[in-house]
């Protein structure tokens, strides 16, 4: 029975519930332009208005939108606000690729570099400088006076997101001597 839903888990069924997925915006918000057709952001076969990350970027829809849902957060002032942007910090770099969660811990074979020297790798730290901004939203991750999106990886040399072993290149202080040498050669 439809009426029975309660996507968000609150005590209010959803046709009753003005957020359904309760992730502080509303549904009517969410959903589009056309209701048979519900805005799915990031394609994953969950429309926004039930989707607890509507971009897909491994963030929470209700940690990216701010204090205040009327006006979400819009980190880089592209106008798109960051729980539906995919760069949150326009750095170039995509906020699932500068996002560490539990999963990516796996990938990370190089456990001896450590820019801020809290003693978590800069390929599992969220805040590789330790400057209270997290790599998602921080343009500079490594804290090095380089923005990240000028330390990009080459296409042609070393395909991103991974250069010294799985470190990316952003928060890679080897990265520093390794593109001077490399633009030198070109």
């Amino acid at each position: 029975d439809p009426t029975d839903d309660d996507s968000d888990g609150d005590g209010t069924p959803d046709y009753l519930d003005p957020d359904d997925d309760g992730d502080g915006i509303p549904t009517v918000d969410e959903i589009g332009d056309d209701p048979e057709n519900p805005q799915d952001t990031d394609g994953d076969g969950t429309p926004d208005y039930l989707d607890d990350d509507d971009d897909g970027d491994g963030i929470p829809t209700a940690d990216e939108i701010g204090p205040d849902p009327e006006t979400p957060l819009d980190t880089d002032g592209d106008t798109i606000p960051d729980y539906l942007d995919d760069d949150d910090d326009g750095d170039g770099i995509l906020t699932d690729d500068e996002y560490i969660d539990g999963d990516d811990a796996a990938f990370c074979t190089d456990t001896t570099v450590d820019t801020d020297g809290d003693t978590i790798p800069n390929c599992q730290d969220n805040d590789v400088d330790g400057d209270g901004i997290p790599n998602y939203l921080d343009l500079d991750s490594d804290g090095d006076g380089t923005p990240d999106e000028h330390e990009l990886t080459p296409p042609d040399t070393n395909p991103p997101p991974f250069t010294h072993g799985d470190v990316p290149a952003w928060i890679d202080p080897l990265y520093h001597i390794y593109l001077p040498l490399v633009m030198r050669g070109a």
